[in-house]
């Protein structure tokens, strides 16, 4: 990643992760590039707290990202198990 001496943090965290593919949704990267201004520039408490915040909110996503992986997973368990019983009917 190419940097300017004395480049803000914010623009180097918001460079970082529109360069890489990190496999995050658009709504978790804003999480993540809404601490670019807080970091390097507050105390450390302050930035703790920061992270803190935008931690949880990441770990809220995951937890509905969880959610909605188990019940598409159901779903199309059960669209397949349809899907196999209807096939062997016609089969018959």
């Amino acid at each position: 990643m190419e940097q300017e001496p004395n480049q803000p943090a914010a623009d180097l965290l918001r460079q970082l992760l529109e360069q890489g593919d990190w496999g995050l949704t658009e709504e978790d990267a804003g999480i993540l590039t809404a601490l670019g201004p807080t970091l390097g520039r507050y105390d450390g408490q302050t930035q703790a707290q920061a992270l803190e915040r935008q931690r949880k909110k990441l770990e809220q996503n995951m937890a509905w990202a969880r959610e909605e992986q188990e019940s598409q997973g159901r779903l199309w368990r059960t669209a397949g198990l349809c899907c196999g019983a209807a096939l062997a009917l016609l089969a018959v």
